[in-house]
């Protein structure tokens, strides 16, 4: 589990939170929240490859080979701590979450999903920290704030 400290600070949040506050459903938020985290994860690879045109020229790599290929490269690091690993962790889960969404046009969060937005909320402290969501809209600000958490980290690695 990652430790419950900023490692990231209220302005990165805040920045990342501006991306996501004015979507209006839980897939929108997580659509443009992972835009975002792969857009930081295709800028780090682009600086870590010696040729990146070869990198994307005739290719089409998925969000979770481009993650993977960038964990390689050393983009979430940190090697005395093994619990950067929850961070990718969360990474591919929210990707899962995207597909569930992308292919079942009726599908709705689960609790599975809700208590992965739980973990990724409760790891940081932040103003305006959501409460677990009741009611649907509850559930979209409580999907934004994991987002912006989430996409904050991409942006710091990216960098």
């Amino acid at each position: 589990m990652i430790p419950k400290r900023k490692i990231i600070t209220q302005d990165q949040f805040d920045l990342a939170y501006q991306q996501v506050q004015n979507t209006q459903s839980i897939v929108e938020a997580i659509v443009v929240g992972l835009l975002t985290i792969e857009e930081q994860i295709n800028r780090y690879l682009n600086k870590k490859v010696l040729r990146p045109q070869f990198l994307w020229q005739g290719t089409n790599l998925s969000y979770e080979k481009k993650l993977r290929f960038a964990q390689s490269l050393g983009f979430i690091k940190n090697s005395k701590q093994n619990y950067w690993e929850d961070l990718i962790l969360y990474y591919e889960k929210i990707g899962n979450l995207r597909n569930k969404f992308a292919h079942n046009l009726n599908y709705q969060l689960s609790q599975a999903d809700l208590h992965l937005l739980q973990k990724i909320n409760e790891t940081f402290q932040f103003d305006n920290k959501p409460k677990f969501p009741k009611t649907y809209i509850e559930e979209v600000e409580y999907t934004k704030y994991a987002m912006s958490i989430l996409m904050s980290f991409a942006a710091m690695f990216a960098n």
